[in-house]
């Protein structure tokens, strides 16, 4: 593998990005010139790599913890910026307070959404955003799919899938933010956002069995093939 290559690193289509663009909003909007991420399930390092690239060409001073539970995908090098920390999230964890805390994609392979999120918001500052993206089990597709096989999208029994196990919803989101409000008296803003609008249409090949995807134009939880959820604290 070329050093070109090498920092080039991989992430889902239409996620990532959709949580880096609005994370410059913030930055650009309360005008911060200093400013520190976390990034939880980090893989390849992408939102790592992006961020960076905004910061340095910005000019803004910024420092990033990126954690996982395995180094061997990581694609970045480490310096007096970058840290990166081996860790399984479904354990407690505490790295400091930071503006902004990520998660794209890593709620679903853990075994405990609410002690996930508990910590999460340990690790965010008063005035920071907390960003968790997972499959949208609330989607027409999902939904139809649930009705059919009992299982939601993105999801399955044995063999096929042994990393997605957490089926995640906007509804258990709400539960986890009233229970947390009432253990940290804390009240919390919640917005959610969706990414891609897909239709999934099945197609019988010889042998086989795939899908023809349509994209939707806008955004919303029947179609959104991704939920996007953004808290803070209410100030």
């Amino acid at each position: 593998m070329d050093k070109k290559e090498k920092i080039v690193p991989y992430a889902a289509p239409n996620v990532n990005d959709k949580i880096i663009e609005d994370i410059i909003k913030e930055i650009e909007k309360y005008n911060k010139n200093e400013v520190s991420f976390l990034d939880l399930g980090t893989g390849e390092g992408y939102n790592v790599k992006r961020l960076i690239d905004y910061c340095t060409d910005k000019n803004i001073n910024y420092s990033i913890v990126a954690v996982d539970i395995t180094k061997d995908n990581f694609r970045l090098e480490e310096n007096e910026r970058l840290k990166f920390i081996l860790k399984d999230l479904n354990e407690d964890f505490y790295f400091g307070t930071f503006d902004f805390v990520i998660a794209t994609e890593v709620i679903e392979h853990l075994e405990n959404p609410y002690h996930f999120v508990r910590n999460c918001l340990k690790n965010l500052k008063d005035d920071g955003v907390l960003y968790i993206s997972s499959p949208n089990t609330h989607s027409v597709y999902s939904l139809i799919k649930i009705f059919l096989k009992g299982i939601p999208s993105f999801f399955s029994l044995g063999e096929q899938d042994k990393e997605h196990i957490m089926p995640f919803s906007p509804f258990l989101m709400k539960k986890i933010l009233f229970k947390l409000s009432l253990e940290t008296k804390k009240e919390f803003n919640l917005e959610i956002k969706y990414n891609r609008n897909i239709l999934l249409l099945p197609v019988k090949k010889p042998g086989e069995k795939s899908f023809l995807h349509f994209t939707i134009p806008g955004e919303n939880r029947f179609f959104g093939e991704t939920a996007i959820y953004k808290i803070r604290f209410k100030r």
